[in-house]
C-alpha cells in the first residue's frame, strides 16, 4: 500500500501543471495563476479535502492530497531576490491575492486558482532646469523579469504517513515583470544669493545665476513657485514630499522681498567690486539648484589672470548636496539643515524616512536616494557655529571667505 501510494503521489506530481498570464503584465494587470492537479491510476486527487497528514486511510481507494504554497520574490539593487511582503514598512499593501486562503477550517484547503496583484515600482526621474516638467500622466516603462511568483507543491496521502520529508513536491517559478511608472521630479534653475547680512534680507544682495537662467528676479521666483507646484503634485505618491520644498521656498521668498536686486547671467563674475560693490560685503550665500551644482568664490579681481583662474589664486568650492542626502552629510549637512530651520530632532528623521522611501520606490539604496534638487546656504561665514571647514579657502585654511572675496564661477560636477 505504501509503494503503490508513493508511486501514485509521484505520478500526481509529475503531471500537476502550473500555468499563469504574462510574462509581461501591462499597468494594473494581475498575475493569474492555475495549479492542474495531476491524478490517475486509480488514485484520486482532491483538493477540497481538510488536509490532515496524521491520518489513517481506511478506504482501499487511497485519496491523494494536494498543498500549494505562494510566494512572491522582487528583484533588489544588489542583485538578490527578495520576498515582496504583504505590506511594507509603512502598513501599505505591496500586492492584493483573490482568493486567498479561507481562515477556516485550519489548516485549509490549498488554493488552485489565484490572482495577485502588484504595487509598481515607481522611478524618479529628474526633470531639467530649463523646462521645469510638471508630472502629468507618467510614462510607462517595460522593465526586465524582476519579478517572479515560487510555487511550492507538496502532494500527500494518509498512506505515506506524517513525515513531510517523504511527500513528493517541487517549486515552479514563475518569472514576470510589472511596469515601473516614471514620475519626473521639476527641479529649479539654479541660483546663488549672495547677501550682506545673515537672513538674506538686508538691502544688498547679488543674484549669480549661470547662463542660459531666467534673465530677471521676477522670472526666477515664478520658476521657482511652478517647480513647487509641480512637487506637490507628488504627494500622493511621496506623502512626505513636503518636508523637502523648505530651500525652495526659501529662494521664492526672497526673491519677492529684494528691494534693487543685482543680476547676473554669466559663468564668471568677474569682479565683485563692479558688482554693487559686492567684494567686502557677501557675509552669506544660497545655493538652490539641481544636485551637484556650484559656486567656486576666489580671491582674484584682476582680468588678466581670469585665463587661468583655477591655477593660481585663493579658491572655496562649495556644491549643492542632495536634499535627501543632507542628514548623511555629517557636521556640514547637519549646520545647513539648521540654518533653513529644519530641526534635528525631529525634521532630519523625516528627511530620512523621504529619503528610504524614494529609494523603496526606485530599488536604490537609501543613500543612493536622490530628488535631484540640491543646497548649499551658509547662513553667516564668520558664524561662531559655522563650520571651520566652510569658512575659509580650500587652498589657504588661514584665509577667510567672507573678507577676500572678488569673483566667482559657476561649477558642476559630472
Amino acid at each position: 500500500m505504501g509503494t503503490l501510494s508513493d508511486d501514485l503521489a509521484k505520478q500526481a506530481m509529475e503531471q500537476t501543471r502550473v500555468v499563469a498570464n504574462g510574462p509581461a503584465l501591462s499597468p494594473n494587470e494581475a498575475l493569474h495563476v492555475d495549479v492542474i492537479p495531476g491524478g490517475g491510476g486509480g488514485s484520486q486527487l482532491a483538493s477540497d479535502f481538510t488536509f490532515v497528514p496524521t491520518a489513517v486511510s481506511t478506504t482501499p481507494l487511497d485519496i491523494l492530497r494536494i498543498k500549494v504554497e505562494y510566494t512572491l520574490e522582487r528583484l533588489g539593487s544588489d542583485g538578490s531576490w527578495k520576498p515582496v511582503d504583504a505590506t511594507n514598512s509603512a502598513g501599505k499593501p505591496q500586492f492584493h491575492q483573490v482568493p486567498v486562503s479561507p481562515a477556516a477550517p485550519a489548516p485549509p484547503p490549498p488554493v488552485l486558482s489565484t490572482a495577485f496583484l502588484l504595487a509598481p515600482r515607481v522611478r524618479l526621474k529628474a526633470g531639467t532646469a530649463s523646462g521645469i516638467p510638471l508630472p502629468t500622466v507618467p510614462p510607462v516603462k517595460l522593465p526586465e523579469l524582476d519579478h517572479k511568483l515560487k510555487v511550492k507543491i507538496t502532494i500527500s496521502s494518509a498512506a505515506l504517513g506524517s513525515d513531510e520529508s517523504k511527500w513528493p513536491n517541487k517549486t515552479v517559478e514563475i518569472p514576470f515583470s510589472i511596469p515601473t511608472v516614471e514620475l519626473t521630479v521639476p527641479i529649479p534653475p539654479a541660483v546663488c544669493i549672495c547677501a550682506q547680512d545673515s537672513e538674506l534680507t538686508g538691502e544688498k544682495h547679488l543674484v549669480m545665476l549661470p547662463p542660459g537662467s531666467p534673465a530677471s528676479v521676477g522670472q526666477i521666483a515664478s520658476a521657482y513657485n511652478s517647480v513647487l507646484d509641480g512637487l506637490n503634485a507628488l504627494k500622493g505618491a511621496l506623502e512626505l514630499i513636503s518636508i523637502a520644498l523648505k530651500p525652495l521656498k526659501m529662494v521664492a521668498e526672497t526673491m519677492g522681498k529684494i528691494p534693487t536686486p543685482y543680476v547676473t547671467t554669466t559663468a564668471l563674475v568677474e569682479d565683485f567690486s563692479d558688482q554693487n560693490e559686492f567684494d567686502e560685503e557677501m557675509s552669506s550665500f544660497l545655493i538652490v539648484g539641481p544636485t551637484g551644482c556650484g559656486v567656486d568664490f576666489a580671491d582674484t579681481a584682476d582680468p588678466g589672470d581670469w585665463d587661468d583662474y583655477i591655477g593660481t589664486h585663493e579658491h572655496k568650492k562649495y556644491f549643492t548636496i542632495d536634499i535627501l542626502q543632507l542628514p548623511n552629510a555629517g557636521e556640514n549637512g547637519d549646520y545647513i539643515l539648521k540654518k533653513l530651520g529644519y530641526s534635528l530632532e525631529v525634521d532630519k528623521s523625516k528627511l530620512s524616512e523621504l529619503a528610504n522611501k524614494v529609494a523603496e520606490l526606485s530599488g536604490v539604496n537609501p543613500s543612493e536616494a536622490r530628488l535631484g534638487i540640491g543646497v548649499f546656504y551658509v547662513h553667516d561665514l564668520e558664524g561662531d557655529d559655522t563650520p571651520n571647514d566652510l569658512k575659509y579657502y580650500d587652498t589657504d585654511s588661514d584665509d577667510p571667505v567672507q573678507d577676500d572675496t572678488e569673483s566667482a564661477l559657476w561649477i558642476f560636477k559630472a
